[in-house]
């Protein structure tokens, strides 16, 4: 990969005063990939994976207030991973192992957090360094004959532990799971998935006060092949428990104003924390015709 960036600004609106900006730098890196496949049983394989990945920062590099004279270095990946799949004539598994090494991981914060000194309505990067993504995943879904045939169940989980410097990645959950159903009955069709995102923190220095708790979502989803052929009408309720948990916590303050954690709202009237919930219980229908 060979990727270049330049620009030529008569006037960067982003300087005070304005004055012209100019500049390019190439990044250049391969990027090998291996994978590797086993059949153990007819039923029964294992895998294995390598890749080198690659983020390179996007032109709004450039766009600062103070002219760039040294440019961002390419957020890199090492990848591996390990893992299996079985499957029998009621139920498939899957399971893996995963491990990735990053160079240069860049995180996104206020840029009045330290270590930055500036105004909390900016957005600054921070090369953290050195982080490592690794966890196990797996899944698995059984589908049910006789009596119960068209009815299938599902479970799916993940453990991550995600760090750089010895701290947790901001916004990234330390587990995760989802599960529920589907059935198909002559021209009906039923979905239930309910998913839960495990704790985590919304800020890089892992503050107690910025955990967030545990919290949950549930989708149903209803359908009917129409008579006529080819068509499909559906409807969707989504959160349907109409929880309006916590996501995540933009934050602006300086140090934490008032209260016990994020959840203590009430007495945080001077935060200038901006807060995004989950959006409330909504219904959504779909036509579909194929052809």
């Amino acid at each position: 990969m060979n990727w270049s960036r330049s620009v030529v600004a008569p006037l960067e609106q982003k300087t005070v005063p304005v004055v012209p900006v100019s500049g390019s730098y190439t990044t250049t890196r391969a990027l090998p990939f291996f994978e590797a496949n086993y059949k153990i049983e007819e039923s029964w394989s294992v895998y294995a994976q390598y890749a080198q990945g690659i983020y390179v920062p996007d032109i709004s590099s450039f766009e600062q207030a103070t002219p760039v004279a040294v440019y961002p270095k390419a957020e890199t990946t090492t990848n591996y991973q390990v893992g299996s799949v079985f499957y029998a004539d009621n139920f498939t598994v899957d399971g893996d192992l995963y491990y990735i090494n990053v160079s240069n991981n860049i995180v996104y914060e206020a840029c009045n957090q330290a270590p930055f000194t500036g105004e909390a309505s900016e957005t600054c990067a921070l090369n953290t360094g050195t982080a490592v993504y690794q966890g196990a995943e797996g899944e698995g879904t059984y589908a049910f004959d006789g009596t119960l045939e068209g009815l299938s169940v599902f479970a799916s989980g993940s453990y991550n532990s995600d760090r750089s410097q010895h701290l947790f990645l901001m916004q990234d959950p330390l587990w995760t799971v989802a599960d529920g159903f589907a059935y198909k009955w002559d021209v009906f069709k039923v979905s239930l998935i309910d998913k839960i995102v495990g704790p985590q923190y919304t800020d890089t220095a892992n503050t107690p006060f910025y955990r967030i708790h545990t919290y949950n979502n549930t989708d149903v989803k209803v359908s009917v092949s129409l008579p006529a052929p080819g068509w499909e009408l559906s409807a969707g309720i989504y959160n349907i428990f109409n929880q309006r948990n916590l996501l995540a916590v933009k934050i602006a303050d300086k140090t934490p104003i008032g209260g016990a954690s994020v959840y203590d709202v009430a007495n945080r009237p001077s935060s200038l924390d901006q807060y995004y919930f989950a959006p409330p219980m909504s219904f959504q229908f779909t036509l579909k015709a194929s052809f």
